[in-house]
């Protein structure tokens, strides 16, 4: 009978993977990790910890601004849409590689991301784009507006990571709140993370 414990080996390698992220000399580089919607704000906190040692800039784009003070906590920098959507300029500047991650299938990740995208293409800023389809379970029209939303980006980013979160079928291992922050985790090591690791100086003697 195998005793081995799959939460607890993914929560290993998770670490492990955070240790060589910390621990690796990293190049000098102006990034910035912009989070679109409800969805990245919890992907953007959980790194912003784990890359404790890392100066990256973090942004989140939000229109729920009851969420403001726990972003500011996190050390993310926090703005709406609907209060000025040419601010994105400003927090662009003198970026050299921007990471643009979104949760697809709400309104604002799935029609403001495509936007920011396009502004950031204009401004000849290096990128990288990382989105999620929903759950099953989110229903129906959710997954199609995320869909919608993918083919709309891909004109812009043919190279975008699509995550389609109904893969993720490690989350039966976990009660249900927990599952979610694993969600978290696997989003930045296996999706963010490696955008990162090219910056690693000597990656290979970590």
């Amino acid at each position: 009978m195998s005793t081995s414990n799959p939460v607890l080996e993914k929560l290993l390698a998770e670490k492990e993977l955070q240790r060589k992220a910390n621990t690796s000399p990293f190049f000098e580089e102006e990034v910035t990790i912009l989070g679109i919607g409800g969805g990245a704000l919890n992907v953007l906190a959980y790194m912003r910890g784990a890359y404790r040692k890392k100066k990256f800039k973090y942004v989140i784009c939000n229109n729920n601004k009851i969420r403001l003070d726990y972003a500011e906590s996190m050390g993310l920098q926090f703005w709406t849409w609907e209060d000025n959507p040419s601010i994105l300029d400003s927090y662009l500047q003198g970026c050299k590689h921007l990471i643009v991650f979104s949760a697809f299938g709400g309104t604002l990740g799935s029609t403001v991301t495509p936007i920011l995208v396009a502004r950031a293409k204009e401004m000849g800023i290096r990128m990288d784009v990382v989105v999620t389809i929903p759950y099953y379970f989110e229903g129906k029209r959710r997954t199609q507006v995320a869909t919608d939303a993918v083919a709309i980006l891909k004109e812009l980013v043919p190279n975008m990571q699509v995550f389609n979160l109904s893969d993720c079928t490690f989350i039966n291992d976990y009660p249900l709140r927990e599952g979610f922050k694993a969600i978290d985790r696997h989003i930045l090591w296996t999706c963010i993370s490696p955008l990162l690791s090219h910056y690693y100086r000597n990656d290979e003697e970590q």
